[in-house]
């Protein structure tokens, strides 16, 4: 997960680095985060772990890639439920 940090300038210091109270409430929130792997989203669907693959790739599921590994996370996978 990449944090990201604001820098403000000062007139006369040096610059600071600071974060807001909303970003410091999304990086616990994300923390929080529950990932699924496409095995688990498999057995939890009771279908096939390439069916899930399909449905990512057709972008009916909402997924992550990070190298050759695809992700679900939970909070947007249940926002697309909700959303049809």
């Amino acid at each position: 997960m990449k944090i990201k940090i604001k820098e403000t300038t000062m007139v006369g210091k040096n610059r600071s680095q600071r974060i807001t109270v909303d970003e410091l409430k999304q990086i616990v929130i994300d923390q929080e985060e529950t990932v699924w792997s496409v095995e688990q989203m498999a057995q939890m669907l009771g279908i096939s772990a390439q069916a899930v693959r399909k449905r990512i790739l057709r972008g009916l599921m909402p997924a992550h890639k990070n190298g050759r590994l695809w992700y679900i996370l939970k909070s947007e996978y249940i926002s697309r439920l909700r959303s049809k």
